[in-house]
């Protein structure tokens, strides 16, 4: 274990190293090293990995690069949250709520890019908040839940999560119906963006609160 997870900081290090703001950026080189990293199944080190690279796909501009390495990040995408979900399903605390949380605001940058992972993901919080014993845990799993149903612009995919979300909390999401509704449409985009810092936020509130 202590080897693989050395093995895994090395790569996690190449990652870093490729991906330097102002040099040059070998695509293959860290396409290669993301695939060796997911082979490893090391839930922490992909998700800095996959930080560490949206980051640098931010500060570049250069969207796509995401499109040219997307099946190593959509693999690792997919590993990060079976293995995350699974801990999860096995023992939650606020500490790995804040995994979540920091899963949850990468996928408003790939949503439109991959529905399925999108679907697989909110049904992975869905299934935690039916099995959490603790309500402020599930409270904010919902909230998170919530901002993902509100980025998520799949028709089929959004209409499938709210009726997941129906069978599972008995309620519709305020956050979907106001952007299914042309009404206002400008009221939810608005509140989109509020949301996109407002899980952090309010973790980060209670916490302190906490202490």
């Amino acid at each position: 274990t202590h080897l693989l997870k050395t093995k895994g900081r090395f790569l996690l290090l190449l990652v870093e190293m490729g991906t330097v703001h102002g040099q040059s950026f070998d695509r293959r080189f860290v396409s290669s090293v993301l695939y060796e990293l997911n082979q490893l199944h090391l839930p922490r080190s992909l998700l800095l990995a996959c930080e560490r690279y949206f980051s640098f796909i931010m500060l570049e501009n250069k969207e796509q690069l995401l499109r040219g390495s997307q099946n190593e990040i959509k693999n690792c995408f997919a590993t990060l949250i079976q293995a995350c979900v699974k801990e999860g399903l096995h023992s939650m605390n606020m500490d790995k709520l804040e995994t979540f949380i920091r899963i949850t605001n990468l996928f408003r940058q790939v949503q439109s890019i991959w529905p399925d992972l999108v679907r697989s993901y909110a049904s992975g919080l869905l299934d935690l908040i039916s099995s959490s014993s603790d309500k402020r845990i599930g409270d904010e799993l919902t909230d998170l839940f919530d901002y993902i149903l509100g980025y998520t612009r799949d028709v089929a995919v959004r209409e499938e999560l709210q009726k997941k979300r129906l069978q599972v909390l008995g309620v519709i999401s305020s956050v979907a119906e106001e952007q299914l509704s042309p009404i206002v449409s400008e009221k939810a985009s608005l509140r989109g963006k509020f949301l996109a810092l407002e899980p952090e936020r309010v973790f980060r509130k209670r916490k302190l609160s906490d202490a």
